[in-house]
């Protein structure tokens, strides 16, 4: 990373290995809450910086502009990492939803895909992440997850189908930190991607030990954390809606 703040050389971002052997760039955009022109241009800029992962979801509204942005940038598909996920109320058309998904996004495949929040109903939990799985092994997706589940819910997937997600994505911070989920997921082999790590962090409170935003977010992605900025600044600038996965 350069001094400014912005990547210059994809090459320098570390990346995590899913439980599927997907390596996953530790650095990444998100775009909420990001639509239209504008999340054409933001995505655009983040990929002439030098970000090369990508966090989108069908609740966004944003696939056919992100698409775009990815046809434009010039890179091959092979050269970036993109998320999408599956609204809760969306369970029993997976399928449907993920093809609209690819086609809206001009690609193949997505590299991860998560169920966004869990469904409202325990059978149909089980029952998303069975076709999930079918669609991963079809080859529409590299690697599937979930977010915002609980270690109870994971477990409850990882009984019926004997696959634990690959990742689980939360909202975790400084101040959320909890070396017992942390322990737990990861004992799982799930990978921990957090959302929100600035959001609603004082980066001024001494648990931080008045570490610049950026001190902090290098720290998170030496501990293995996926951390991608949130959409409404320029690339490289602290950010208040990011992710961090670990």
């Amino acid at each position: 990373m350069a001094d400014n703040g912005r990547m210059t050389d994809a090459r320098e971002v570390p990346s995590v290995t899913l439980a599927d052997g997907v390596a996953m760039p530790m650095v990444g955009f998100g775009t909420w809450p990001l639509r239209g022109h504008s999340a054409a241009v933001a995505v655009g800029r983040a990929l002439q910086a030098g970000y090369r992962h990508v966090d989108t979801a069908t609740m966004y509204a944003n696939e056919a502009e992100i698409g775009r942005a990815l046809h434009d940038s010039g890179l091959s598909r092979q050269e970036v990492f993109l998320t999408t996920k599956l609204r809760a109320r969306d369970a029993g058309h997976e399928r449907a939803v993920l093809k609209a998904s690819l086609r809206a996004l001009g690609t193949d495949y997505v590299d991860l895909w998560l169920v966004h929040w869990p469904p409202p109903r325990g059978k149909a939990n089980v029952s998303v992440w069975r076709e999930l799985l079918t669609l991963r092994d079809e080859g529409l997706a590299r690697a599937v997850g979930v977010s915002n589940y609980s270690i109870q819910q994971i477990d409850e997937l990882i009984e019926a189908t004997g696959e634990a997600p690959a990742v689980n994505q939360i909202h975790w911070n400084p101040r959320r930190y909890n070396a017992d989920l942390l322990h737990g997921l990861r004992r799982r082999g799930v990978v921990v991607e957090g959302y929100s790590p600035l959001k609603d962090t004082n980066l001024s409170d001494p648990v931080l030990n008045e570490w610049p935003g950026s001190t902090a977010w290098r720290a998170d992605s030496r501990r293995g954390r996926w951390q991608p900025p949130g959409a409404g600044s320029p690339p490289g600038r602290r950010q208040p809606r990011g992710r961090c996965a670990y």
